[in-house]
Order: C-alpha cells, then structure tokens, then sequence
C-alpha cells in the first residue's frame, strides 16, 4: 500500500469519526524517530484539505523540552506522562471549551522556550512525534509509522512494554495504534 492510499484510509477514518475535545477530531501520529511521521502527517493535511479545510499540526519537535524528554531520561513513561499533562493544559481543555489553545515553541538552539504559538479549535489537528499519542484522550487515531527495516513483533512487544508500564503507573492507556500494511 502507498502512502496516499495510507493516506486516503486514514482520512476516511477521520471523518468516520467524531470530534474527541470540543469539535475537534484530534489525531495523532506516532512512531519512532526517522520513521516518516512529518511526511505522513504533511500527506494527511494534504488529503484532509478537500474535507475540512486546513488541519494544523503539532510538531513534537515544539513541545518537547529538549532532550530530557526525547531521550535524556531513564524514566520516558513518567516524560512523556508530564508531556501529556502539558498538552492537555496548554491545547486540550481550550479546545474542548471551543476556545483556540497555545504551546510554548521550545529553541533548540538556546535551550529554552520561546514565544507561545496559537492552535485554533479546527474540525481536524494532527499531533505528530513521539510519544504524542500515548494518553488516550490525545487522540482518535493513532498511526503508527514503522520504520524500514524494523521487524512488526519488535515494535509491537516494546509497544506492549510501555503500555504495560503506563497501566501500571496509573497513567492513562494508549490509544490503539494503525499499522500501514
């Protein structure tokens, strides 16, 4: 299967399905680093555009607070737990009022945060990174981009790992992931 017939099964899933915060139908995509998620989630706006106008996307790469997060931490469940928690405050709960929600932006370059960037509540936002598509209610759908040459059982054992970990600390389980066939 293509990426735009990848694509296409995947809008179509959306407008399947109803909005998840406010009117926004959130959908996440997920996987490892360098497996095509920004291809895939540019490929979604682009397939989406006829059927709801434009879908803005969330960059991990913006709210991430540097490498602790990405991978300078021993603990990534209790990470990307607080990343999580973030994206609720700073996007989910405005969004479930109607209202637009905004995100620091962090500089990688300085190691800081910068300015705020504005989200508006539209009828489709795509989160894309790692880890982004962990808590259930971040997402209706999550995409699982698996990277050439990764065996499926690998993915899916370290997949089951974090989910277990993630029951078992209490935090909220994740959404169940879509494999491109």
């Amino acid at each position: 299967m293509g990426l735009s017939a990848d694509t296409a099964a995947v809008a179509a899933l959306v407008m399947r399905s109803g909005p998840s915060v406010g009117r926004v139908r959130v959908v996440c995509v997920d996987g490892p680093a360098g497996a095509g998620k920004t291809t895939l989630a540019a490929a979604l706006v682009d397939e989406l555009r006829p059927l709801v106008g434009e879908a803005p996307v969330v960059h991990g790469d913006e709210v991430y607070e540097g490498w602790s997060v990405v991978a300078g931490t021993d603990d990534r469940v209790a990470a990307f737990g607080q990343l999580a928690g973030r994206l609720q405050t700073w996007l989910l709960e405005p969004w479930s009022r109607g209202e637009p929600g905004s995100h620091p932006v962090w500089d990688w370059y300085a190691g800081a945060w910068r300015p705020t960037r504005s989200v508006e509540p539209a009828p489709v936002v795509i989160l894309e990174g790692v880890g982004l598509a962990a808590p259930r209610e971040l997402s209706i759908v999550c995409w699982r981009v698996e990277p050439p040459g990764v065996p499926a059982d690998a993915l899916d054992d370290l997949q089951s790992k974090v989910i277990a970990e993630i029951e078992r600390r209490g935090i909220n389980r994740t959404a169940p992931a879509l494999r491109r066939a």
